[in-house]
């Protein structure tokens, strides 16, 4: 009995949220990141406010979150996929709490999101796990785009071109910074 009302509780509350949240929403839906990557010290000013990873890492990944957003908790099968992929390549994991960054917390639009960057110091990505209704399904934009990225590194092919994602729909939270 305890377990059909569990599975009764949970089915309502996946069906309330579909319903309240209509389908997709968008990533970057006031175009907060939007107008702010058209300046030139953008990304400086990024790198600036996050944590620093500590000296021995030559990759870090940023995994952004308000603690409060369902949505985190839908796309943490895509942060355990990139936390594994990156074990074996001494990159490092970080959380990040929007609420203790107020300054990251005015340029991220939404959450779940994620920040990469090299072992130079330069932005790779900046965007949303993944896209789609609940962001759950299959791969993620992150994983497909870290291991491209990776492929061309090795290759020596790498330029310098950060995706920052703006225009991704699915499931995300518009973040309370701003």
């Amino acid at each position: 009995m305890k377990w059909l009302l569990v599975g009764w509780f949970i089915i309502g509350t996946v069906a309330v949220f579909a319903i309240n949240q209509n389908g997709q929403l968008p990533f970057d839906p006031k175009l907060k990141l939007t107008q702010q990557i058209m300046s030139l010290d953008f990304e400086k000013h990024l790198l600036k406010v996050l944590p620093k990873a500590h000296k021995n890492a030559q990759l870090a990944v940023y995994h952004i979150t308000q603690g409060d957003c369902f949505c985190e908790w839908l796309v943490q099968t895509h942060q355990r996929n990139i936390e594994h992929w990156s074990a074996g390549r001494d990159i490092v994991n970080i959380d990040i709490r929007l609420q203790h960054y107020p300054q990251l917390a005015n340029m991220i639009p939404a959450t779940p999101a994620v920040v990469v960057v090299d072992e130079w110091g330069k932005l790779i990505y900046l965007g949303p796990y993944a896209r789609g209704r609940g962001c759950f399904n299959g791969s993620g934009q992150i994983d497909v785009y870290l291991h491209k990225w990776e492929r061309l590194s090795v290759t020596g092919k790498h330029s310098h071109q950060p995706l920052i994602d703006t225009d991704a729909s699915g499931c995300y939270c518009v973040t309370k910074g701003d």
